[in-house]
């Protein structure tokens, strides 16, 4: 079954420390917000392919293609943070975190933002953005 997908494409030209020289190419699904795939391909095998060589030799690298053309949902959630962990470090508070995150969604434990804590009557809460991929009706 053929699906088609709005994306984005981004071809770059990275510098490394290491002085490897190859072009990356960034595919982007705009509907999840992901950006699933990567390829690495030589100055060289990049300039036979813009001229026409077939099938080039590059490197693949694929993320998250599960969830590839589904929408992605965000939303926050909020929860009490108990008395004697009021102080905790980072890894208690998302072992507490996870607690409160319902079942199919995910979060990636940011707790950097200057909005992630904050007191209500005297009691410190914590707010975590989390998000899960939708499966979208019909084709496009």
């Amino acid at each position: 079954m053929k699906k088609k997908l709005k994306g984005k494409i981004t071809i770059s030209r990275p510098c490394y420390g290491d002085g490897t020289k190859l072009i990356l190419i960034s595919v982007h699904d705009e509907l999840s917000g992901i950006s699933f795939l990567e390829v690495e391909i030589g100055y060289s095998n990049f300039a036979e392919a813009l001229t026409g060589i077939g099938y080039v030799d590059c490197e693949l690298v694929t993320r998250n293609l599960g969830n590839v053309g589904k929408r992605v949902e965000r939303k926050k959630i909020e929860f009490e943070l108990p008395e004697k962990y009021r102080y905790a470090n980072i890894e208690t508070i998302k072992k507490i975190a996870k607690k409160h995150i319902p079942e199919g969604w995910k979060s990636n434990f940011y707790f950097g933002s200057k909005e992630s804590f904050y007191y209500k009557d005297n009691i410190r809460f914590a707010r975590l953005q989390i998000f899960r991929y939708i499966d979208e009706e019909g084709e496009r």
